[in-house]
């Protein structure tokens, strides 16, 4: 069975741009909610990703990682005169 490893991400605000993805060993596919090929489009919560990776031999195994999106802070509000 190979190994997988799905990458580690921190915490990305919902706003920001696409995450790119990077699984190993290369050539796996990536799945799971706001997943297109490698980008991944978070939104608020926490969401799971999965790489899975098919050797020459046939044998396939997968990983996951929990992506957590979080809204992003607004700056301070100030009185105007």
């Amino acid at each position: 069975m190979p190994m997988v490893s799905a990458g580690t991400y921190g915490p990305v605000c919902i706003d920001a741009a696409d995450v790119a993805l990077v699984g190993s060993p290369a050539g796996g596919t990536w799945s799971g909610t706001g997943v297109s090929g490698n980008l991944f489009d978070p939104s608020v919560g926490t969401q799971t990703l999965t790489y899975s990776f098919t050797n020459a031999n046939g044998c396939s195994s997968s990983a996951q990682h929990h992506h957590r999106g979080e809204r992003a802070a607004h700056g301070e509000r100030r009185n105007l005169r």
